[in-house]
């Protein structure tokens, strides 16, 4: 019996190891990686995302692969068929899907009940304001890109962005005080 150190050496061994079905996948993924890359890329797929979808399209060809129920002609083209129609699938889900804006937003830590407070608040404050402004709002506030940043990344002068910026603030403060005058009447019974 080999050591684990002389395996590792040997990956021919290792190699032989492997059942015939899983062989035939890593050949097929080893042949068509190039086109992987194209379609994850004519697609538009986010990189990690894209890694996601490479690994269940080979997840799916392994259990073809070991089922004798349906077998595969070409490992390689099935590969491709797969990783096509998760790709359709992926932009489907993500278009289903209303956008949050602050989805995204992570702390790096768990937030406390404050912060998720804060953040439904402005969530809520948002919808006052309109996609445009938003955006603009979204960049700067939550971005933490300064105004002239924005205003490169959108197109429109910095003095505008400035203004547009301002403006969305000032409306969502206004929705914001009469949802507390709101909430002060609900609570002292007026």
């Amino acid at each position: 019996m080999k050591s684990p150190k002389e395996e590792r050496r040997n990956p021919v061994d290792r190699v032989s190891k492997i059942p015939a079905p899983d062989k035939r996948a890593v050949a097929a993924l080893g042949e068509v990686e190039p086109q992987l890359r194209q379609i994850l890329a004519r697609h538009s797929i986010p990189t990690q995302d894209g890694k996601d979808l490479i690994q269940d399209a080979f997840l799916v060809l392994l259990g073809r692969l070991r089922s004798a129920d349906r077998p595969v002609e070409r490992p390689a083209g099935f590969l491709l068929g797969i990783l096509r129609r998760l790709c359709v699938g992926y932009w489907r889900r993500k278009r289903a899907r209303p956008e949050d804006p602050l989805e995204d937003f992570e702390l790096g830590y768990p937030p406390h009940q404050l912060q998720v407070d804060h953040q439904r608040l402005l969530r809520r404050l948002l919808e006052e304001v309109n996609v445009r402004h938003r955006r603009l709002v979204l960049l700067r506030l939550v971005g933490g890109y300064e105004a002239v940043e924005v205003a490169q990344g959108s197109g429109l002068a910095p003095g505008s962005v400035r203004k547009s910026i301002l403006r969305a603030c000032q409306r969502m403060q206004a929705k914001a005080r009469e949802d507390n005058a709101a909430l002060r009447r609900i609570v002292s019974g007026r």
